[in-house]
């Protein structure tokens, strides 16, 4: 769980699983230093990309507290996430999802494409760079 400091920041609190790997240092696999893999819609609704996963975990605001309110599944592994047009947008590893906003709310899945290089063919996952 989330809570807001005397600076206004939300930091975490508290941890639970919600069936990814975490939003740790990730040997470049996404989820490691928010690369947009955690955002707040509104003050009210944040999305955290399930590190290692086919899904994104969804909080509520209560007061200053963040409450679990829901895991969404994507269709491929996610790696970025943000809220524009009221949808929540998840680009994943080689699709980006749609899902409907209604009144701070994500609802179901309404669309998906496949990413496509600029030359053909979908993207492919990179090796970890290796720590010397």
């Amino acid at each position: 769980m989330f809570r807001r400091n005397a600076l206004g920041v939300i930091a975490a609190f508290l941890t639970c699983a919600a069936g990814g790997a975490g939003i740790h240092a990730s040997d470049g696999q996404g989820g490691g230093g928010n690369a947009r893999g955690v955002k707040q819609h509104d003050g009210r609704l944040v999305a955290v990309v399930n590190n290692g996963s086919n899904s994104v975990a969804l909080f509520r605001r209560d007061g200053d507290l963040l409450k679990f309110d829901k895991v969404v599944s994507t269709t491929s592994a996610p790696v970025s996430v943000d809220f524009g047009n009221d949808h929540l947008c998840v680009a994943g590893a080689t699709t980006v999802d749609s899902f409907v906003l209604h009144q701070n709310s994500v609802q179901g899945l309404d669309g998906t494409t496949v990413l496509e290089l600029a030359g053909g063919g979908v993207p492919r996952q990179a090796a970890p760079l290796k720590s010397a």
